[in-house]
């Protein structure tokens, strides 16, 4: 952890690290990972009981709101401004929509993890392996994992709201949704259709802004592991709750920084 210089503004000190962490299998006795898995499990299931108990009786007029509101989405998509990012010599499309959801925007934690991916991470690692990402947005890491490695098999998720856009973005790149490349939904506090699948990689950009949301991020991130699962976590620090979110996740895997950087004045913008 870097702290900031006394008397100086957090906005003039950006710090973003990309951070792989694998799982502290070595480290744990047999019986303590059967207690972590057991506590992650029950604490899944509860939860998902809760949802189930409180979504029992959906309010219809709620439901066509949604309906009206997503048409109105994929309407607006094609007004939506370009943007094309360079990697590795591929062209990357994206478009987003500033102003709407926090997930419609590329945030910079996105574009410095492909830019790390490209550069400095042996991606070829990723082909023939399972790939998930959380949070995926516009979908541009996801889409650059599936460019620098074709024989990947990666699953991008969000929220419902959100997945026109992603799947608009996947168009634009002509990567065709399919066993080896497909787009999901995935609430954190909504995990039993996903029970039992785990990943070799679980990648995640700018995921850790809001304290609020960390233990389900982790008990998603815990649920779609084994004990030989990577996870790479790209982040801005913004106003040091991040440290929670490490400590938390602690009790389940190593962590190592594999990049800082400063960021500019001027948040970049692809």
């Amino acid at each position: 952890q870097m702290e900031l210089t006394p008397g100086v503004s957090s906005g003039d000190y950006n710090y973003y690290q990309v951070v792989n962490a694998t799982l502290r299998a070595a480290l744990l006795s047999s019986a303590e990972r059967r207690k972590h898995m057991q506590e992650s499990q029950f604490a899944v299931l509860q939860q998902a009981q809760d949802q189930a108990q409180a979504y029992k009786q959906p309010n219809e007029q709620l439901q066509q709101l949604y309906v009206v509101r997503t048409q109105r989405q994929r309407e607006a998509l094609d007004d939506a401004p370009l943007k094309t990012l360079y990697y590795c010599g591929f062209g990357i499309t994206i478009r987003e929509r500033c102003g709407e959801q926090l997930g419609s925007h590329v945030w910079d934690g996105s574009v410095r993890m492909c830019n790390h991916l490209a550069k400095k991470f042996p991606y070829s690692s990723f082909n023939g392996r399972s790939v998930i990402e959380l949070g995926a947005g516009c979908g541009l890491t996801g889409i650059v994992i599936k460019k620098l490695a074709p024989e990947a098999n990666v699953t991008l998720t969000d929220l419902d709201t959100l997945l026109p856009m992603l799947q608009h973005n996947v168009a634009l790149n002509d990567i065709t949704p399919g066993p080896s490349f497909q787009i999901a939904e995935l609430d954190w506090n909504k995990l039993d259709e996903w029970k039992g699948r785990t990943y070799d990689y679980i990648v995640a950009c700018d995921v850790v802004y809001n304290a609020s949301l960390f233990p389900s991020l982790i008990r998603t991130i815990v649920a779609l592991s084994s004990f030989h699962t990577t996870l790479l976590l790209s982040y801005q620090k913004r106003h040091g709750s991040e440290g929670e979110f490490f400590e938390l996740v602690s009790k389940y895997y190593e962590t190592v920084t594999l990049h800082r950087e400063r960021a500019p004045k001027k948040i970049f913008r692809p």
